[in-house]
């Protein structure tokens, strides 16, 4: 049964529709676990769909509904044992039990109901009656009391390892789990995906839906890190001489695995000597294609060892000159090929294991004490991931991947269509102290050049924009120069790009880039080397900055004065740049059918020229056919409070307004023409609970983005924090007529199905936006605006993102080393 995502009364409608399938075809299996779903959601719900089994259980009034279901289960999986080749057993016989493709309970015209003593009806309380051996089963121990007793129940849970994989960690010398690790001693760490192995040690997120793992394997890339660890892959020499954090050293490690949907992948091992006394911490990030897929944490006390030599059979001193390579063999390096695994015969329904061949998973809350702690945290699901974009124009030549965890970094640069050209790679990075002055002097650079070269981006009427979407002509090819400006827009550039407030915009900018990535780092290298339309996103993990203004970054070198500055080495017109500073789990798609909602200025005073913009920005938006608030003249700032504690269902959420700030902060929103309490909506009333449908939020107010680097935005923190995936601000005060327009041109991209009938993602249509300015009117208006979080977010139909997935990064399948 594929998992659900969704909200409880989509994943209740879908139930619902499952069990009348399964019930029609005689799937006892599936409809049992069905029941047993709906019942987790709804008692009233698992009733209606037991009813076509009433009339054989016939459950006596007095029983709790929980015993209902227990018994239900069993006649479930008892009549499903029936479906194997009995070649034994009486036809007659076993036809009384279950005739393929009626509803369970239902006999053919003119049958009796097999006479069967009342202790053994289903629900009656006793147990189901013995059942026929298949012949094709193998012979089971004798010794195995579970598997000769028929009447041990099967649980939910082990019918839920057939479909799902689990993500193992385990020391496999720490027998005695009450006992310390010792600093300076060498133990043995593993990693795998597969059935739930005894030992392991991981909580929170760990299981993977089989459903969810593509058919060829879901290949992943793993970096694991400790400031309080030596790490090494098991048979390294030695390990690698690590990088520093300050005065503390850092040591980190990477590997490739293969999670296959139907087999254990590979283990890894890994050398762990824990470094000194106190809590020992390993942080995992799981990758997929540069997507940011799971992350781990695992911490473990450690103490000084006593005088005497460390307790044996609890790992060996590092001192020693013992090789790991002792170790069982390891699988070979991901760059040599691997022997090719025999593939199995397709097993038939009819041939799948019995109940006595179903591993015994042990829930974790039920595993024996353990004095290590693995928690894992889910991010984009494994079908959204490595997502292929099905307009050409819209996909870039190369993705540069960069995943900052001073003093390390992660490193990935693909190339379209080309996997053998992949380069990756770890290296040691660190932003200069400064970075975070050179952030702010950014953005104060592009407020100066936006009081003085900004006024002609709000002439730009909503019907000229009209005109110019209608004539748009898509191109992939970024670096051509477009001349598609009128003679005016072009000569009014001309003026600006000699003018002293862009030269000092992009000198800020050019400070800020070799802050980030100095002069003499691979990093700067391979961001300049970047072509124009190609994408550069960023994950800042390890408590890094919530934003930092990507788009003012400038590649170039400052001409001599009198001569222009060149627009397009900002990177905000060069590349689609993405800030990555929270990931969440997260699906990529925002429902189609969910409410968009835009929150409106509704200004009040005469000669309001943002009231003004508000009205005709509501016409030009009309298209889309968004719930527009607030809709009375009466409590506007309450109905948009309510709104706010409590919007879901909802997919987005767009917000045109003027700011209010206090004490150098963003503290909320005004959307009257005063100050006065009526017109504003503080933080304090947007409400606090998270939003369930996880929005992407469009501030469209002045510098809802903007924040120094080492300072947060508040007002982008709330949504944020909230839930939302995804996060577009802006980091100035922006023209009212050009905000309007902005917004405009961007929903058409992020909606507009007319190449292809294919979505657009959000982080694409803000791309375009910024290009379509720049192209259309040399505007540079699109660097006042930023992206955060997930830039691959579509509004699209069901089963429209999974199609996008391709994982292109060649690897073997494998199969797990034998423990």
């Amino acid at each position: 049964m594929q998992r659900l995502i969704g909200t409880i009364s989509e994943a209740r409608e879908s139930l619902n529709q499952a069990s009348a399938i399964f019930a029609e075809a005689g799937e006892q299996r599936s409809l049992a676990r069905v029941v047993e779903q709906l019942g987790r959601l709804d008692s009233n719900e698992a009733l209606n769909v037991m009813a076509p089994l009433k009339q054989a259980v016939q459950p006596p009034a007095h029983l709790p509904f929980e015993d209902i279901m227990e018994q239900l289960e069993q006649l479930a999986l008892a009549l499903y044992f029936e479906t194997f080749d009995v070649t034994d057993a009486d036809p007659a016989h076993s036809s009384d039990y279950l005739i393929v493709g009626r509803v369970p309970g239902e006999l053919p015209a003119g049958d009796a109901r097999p006479a069967t003593a009342a202790g053994h009806q289903g629900g009656s309380g006793a147990e189901p009656p013995d059942l026929p051996i298949p012949a094709d089963v193998p012979e089971e121990d004798p010794e195995d009391n579970s598997a000769a007793d028929p009447q041990v129940p099967i649980t939910v849970e082990e019918l839920d390892t057939i479909d799902e994989q689990v993500i193992n960690f385990w020391f496999t010398e720490t027998a005695h789990a009450d006992e310390p690790f010792w600093v300076d001693t060498t133990y043995t760490g593993s990693f795998q995906i597969g059935p739930d192995h005894p030992d392991n040690r991981v909580t929170g997120d760990r299981v993977i839906p089989a459903c969810a793992i593509p058919a060829a394997g879901l290949p992943t890339q793993w970096y694991v890190m400790s400031r309080t660890c030596k790490l090494a892959l098991a048979g390294a020499s030695e390990a690698e001489e690590p990088a520093t954090a300050g005065d503390e050293p850092e040591w980190a490690v990477e590997f490739d695995l293969l999670i296959l949907p139907d087999a254990p992948s590979e283990e890894r091992l890994l050398s762990i000597t824990p470094t000194r006394p106190g809590t020992c911490r390993i942080d995992v990030l799981v990758m997929v294609e540069g997507d940011l897929y799971r992350e781990l944490s695992i911490e473990f006390p450690a103490e000084s060892p006593p005088p005497a030599q460390a307790p044996p059979g609890h790992g060996m001193p590092a001192s020693r000159e013992k090789s790991i390579q002792e170790l069982a063999p390891l699988p070979k390096p991901r760059d040599e090929p691997s022997t090719p695994v025999p593939a199995l015969p397709p097993t038939k329904p009819e041939e799948t294991v019995s109940r006595a061949a179903l591993s015994r998973r042990r829930p974790p809350n039920q595993r024996p004490h353990s004095r290590v702690s693995v928690t894992s945290t889910r991010h984009v699901v494994a079908r959204h991931t490595a997502l292929q974009v099905p307009h050409d124009w819209q996909r870039p030549a190369n993705t540069l991947t960069l995943t900052l965890m001073p003093p390390y970094a992660q490193w990935r640069l693909d190339v379209d269509g080309e996997p053998q050209l992949l380069r990756e790679g770890f290296k040691t990075w660190q932003p200069e102290s400064y970075a975070d002055q050179m952030v702010r002097e950014a953005q104060e650079a592009l407020e100066t050049y936006r009081q003085h070269h900004a006024g002609r981006y709000d002439a730009i009427t909503p019907s000229d924009i009209a005109t110019k979407l209608q004539r748009f002509t898509a191109s992939a090819d970024w670096s051509t120069p477009h001349t598609l400006a009128s003679s005016n827009d072009q000569q009014a550039w001309n003026a600006v790009a000699n003018s002293p407030q862009l030269r000092e915009l992009a000198m800020a900018g050019s400070q800020l880039f070799t802050a980030l990535f100095p002069r003499e780092h691979l990093f700067h290298e391979l961001v300049k080397g970047l072509a124009p339309g190609d994408r550069l996103r960023v994950y800042w993990k390890h408590g890094g900055p919530d934003h930092i203004p990507w788009p003012l970054l400038y590649r170039g070198s400052l001409p001599s004065a009198g001569n222009p500055i060149q627009a397009q080495d900002f990177f905000g017109l060069r590349l689609r740049t993405t800030h990555i500073a929270r990931s969440a789990e997260t699906v990529r798609v925002l429902s189609a059918d969910a409410t968009r909602t835009h929150l409106m200025y509704w200004g009040g005073s005469d000669g309001d020229e943002t009231m003004r913009v508000s009205l005709e920005h509501i016409d030009e938006l009309d298209q889309w056919k968004p719930l527009v608030l607030p809709q009375g003249q009466e409590q506007r700032k309450e109905e948009i409070s309510a709104y706010l504690c409590d919007p879901d269902p909802i997919s987005l959420l767009y917000v045109f307004s003027q700011a209010y700030s206090r004490g150098g902060q963003l503290r909320g929103l005004r959307f009257g023409s005063t100050i006065d309490p009526p017109d504003l909506l503080l933080l304090s009333e947007m409400g606090q609970e998270p939003l369930e449908d996880q929005p992407l939020v469009f501030m469209n107010a002045c510098e809802t983005s903007s924040a120094e680097h080492t300072y947060s935005n508040m007002l982008k923190n709330h949504f944020v924090n909230r839930g939302s995936r995804a996060y577009i601000g802006s980091e100035c005060k922006v023209p009212a007529g050009f905000a309007a327009r902005f917004a405009h041109v961007f929903f058409h991209f992020l909606y507009d199905r007319s190449q292809h009938n294919q979505p657009t993602a959000a982080g694409e249509a803000l791309a375009q936006t910024r290009k379509f300015f720049w192209d259309q009117y040399r505007s540079l208006g699109g660097l006042f605006y930023s992206y955060t979080n997930d830039d691959q977010l579509f509004v699209a139909r069901p089963g429209e993102v999974e199609a996008m997935h391709n994982p292109r990064r060649a690897m073997p399948q494998t199969v797990a080393r034998p423990a």
